[in-house]
């Protein structure tokens, strides 16, 4: 008998496997064809039965974003964490819906945790550098948009924000960054319009 209940158990697990890799499958193509709201309900429904799977979680979290459901995305986010913690694709989503929350303080530290773990990370530097130019921390955000251009010196975002900080303060070095961008970036209309606008 005991042949038979491996053979039995064995088949379980192939069976429960497929299924998974099954609804995976499902959830991808749902959220890729934009059925946000039928993907949720499946990945509640699988969630519900015990699912814990990594993409069943973040897909859902993107669908939610997708519908402006920034709380629920910050939610199922959170949720996912507990079960896959240090998720640096998980602990960038949440950044972000907390940014796009205006939730700036745990976006911040969002962020910086993003940078704790890789010190290139030009898109996190980029925000944090948003972030303190809302608060007006001119400084802070100099500091970010320098360490921006020190890993990528053609970052274009960079440039322009550093020149617009410059500017605002009538600092003269603003020309150098917005010829710097439009140099590089011709089609750029804002750079354009940006280093046309010095010479007013």
């Amino acid at each position: 008998m005991k042949p038979y209940y491996s053979y039995l158990l064995g088949s379980i697990i192939v069976f429960s496997t497929w299924l998974s890799l099954n609804a995976q499958e499902n959830l991808t193509d749902l959220y890729y064809s934009g059925n946000y709201r039928e993907l949720i309900d499946s990945s509640d429904a699988l969630i519900a039965s015990g699912d814990t799977a990594f993409n069943t979680f973040y897909l859902k979290a993107l669908s939610e974003a997708q519908l402006g459901q920034t709380p629920k995305a910050i939610a199922t986010l959170k949720r996912a964490l507990a079960l896959h913690p240090g998720d640096h694709r998980l602990n960038r989503m949440l950044a972000r819906q907390y940014f796009d929350a205006g939730d700036y303080v745990q976006a911040r530290q969002g962020y910086a945790d993003l940078i704790h773990w890789d010190s290139t990370d030009v898109s996190s530097w980029l925000r944090l550098a948003e972030m303190a130019s809302f608060r007006q921390q001119y400084d802070e955000a100099i500091i970010a948009l320098n360490q921006v251009l020190a890993i990528d010196s053609l970052n274009l975002s960079s440039l322009m924000m550093m020149g617009d900080i410059l500017n605002r303060h009538n600092n003269s070095g603003a020309v150098v960054y917005y010829m710097r961008a439009y140099r590089l970036y011709p089609e750029n209309q804002k750079a354009a319009y940006s280093l046309g606008n010095w010479y007013i």
